[in-house]
């Protein structure tokens, strides 16, 4: 008699169960679930009129959070279809109005925010130390979060979670912090 070859059957973890291996750091169980969500994830991202760069930015730093805040996910108050739903519209509303203020910006003060060109000499180093010494005066609130975003590469989720303030609160230092920069540095040209 021949040996049976034993057949096994892996049974495909529930979002439940790889959430919780999210949460014990298990990058497999992210990339699981990004496999079995980021498309419909990112076909929710074009009713937004997101496409390309915007939309792959906007669809990894959904996943990014739920690597980050997977031990807060609660599977009794909904699906992981849901949860991430709502943080895509999160960062697609907030995507859609950054890319608002820039063009608004950009129409009323174009001349200071696109480079001139030809520059003099030196006018670059001349404006990056009045931009250091206009961020330095910033209040300390402002400051860190400015140095954080802009030259540590931070994104406002990720300066929220280091200074354990609402996200809400770092977006708001950030729009802020630019106000007064931008003021600073038209009023000393």
């Amino acid at each position: 008699m021949g040996r049976i070859a034993e057949i096994r059957v892996t049974e495909e973890k529930t979002d439940a169960e790889l959430i919780q291996a999210v949460a014990a750091g298990d990058r497999a169980a992210l990339g699981q679930l990004y496999s079995r969500h980021a498309a419909a994830t990112a076909a929710l991202g074009r009713q937004f009129k997101l496409g390309g760069d915007a939309l792959s930015d906007v669809v990894h730093d959904v996943f990014m959070e739920l690597w980050q805040k997977a031990g807060d996910f609660d599977p009794a108050r909904g699906e992981l279809r849901t949860w991430l739903a709502v943080r895509l519209r999160s960062r697609c509303i907030d995507r859609i109005r950054r890319e608002s203020r820039r063009a608004a910006l950009e129409e009323q003060h174009g001349d200071f925010l696109r480079p001139r060109v030809p520059t003099p000499p030196g006018t670059d180093v001349v404006q990056r130390n009045r931009l250091r010494a206009a961020v330095m005066a910033l209040d300390h609130e402002l400051r860190e979060v400015t140095q954080r975003a802009y030259f540590d590469g931070a994104t406002t989720f990720e300066i929220s979670q280091s200074l354990n303030i609402p996200h809400g609160t770092g977006k708001f230092r950030i729009r802020r912090a630019r106000e007064v920069l931008f003021i600073a540095m038209t009023e000393s040209t």
